[in-house]
């Protein structure tokens, strides 16, 4: 179903540091890539995310970019997607091997959702990501 796709595409990456300003950054050049905005710490900032990269589709733990070149590593997730009823279609939380506890206290939350249509019906869908900032490129 597109409806996981989409929210995997939104894996923040994703989510970042409230100290970091900006609007879309840039994925590696080979990159096809989902530009959208999230909020952390209260400060709404626009992320780009790397979908399809050397031909291949790993929506999973890709890093985030900023308009100013700050690299954002998610570290776990949790996205829920519901109907125009509540009803959740679609959950899913994950953990990048022990790094929340490897990184306790280092990494940022950020929140994301919005609402999108596939099919014809219309699903609202919200979401948390853990990010580490792993410096520039």
């Amino acid at each position: 179903m597109r409806v996981k796709q989409f929210l995997a595409s939104c894996l923040v990456g994703g989510a970042l540091l409230a100290v970091l300003a900006g609007g879309a950054g840039a994925a590696p050049m080979n990159a096809r890539s989902e530009t959208f905005p999230i909020t952390c710490g209260g400060q709404k900032i626009t992320i780009t995310v790397a979908t399809v990269a050397n031909g291949k589709e790993n929506l999973i733990f890709n890093p985030a970019f900023t308009a100013n070149g700050a690299v954002l590593i998610p570290v776990s997730f949790e996205f829920r997607a519901t109907d125009k009823n509540g009803d959740i279609v679609f959950e899913v939380s994950k953990t990048k091997g022990n790094a929340a506890t490897a990184l306790a206290g280092r990494t940022t939350t950020c929140t994301l959702g919005g609402t999108f249509t596939e099919d014809g019906q219309t699903f609202v869908f919200t979401g948390t990501v853990e990010l580490l900032t792993a410096g520039k490129r």
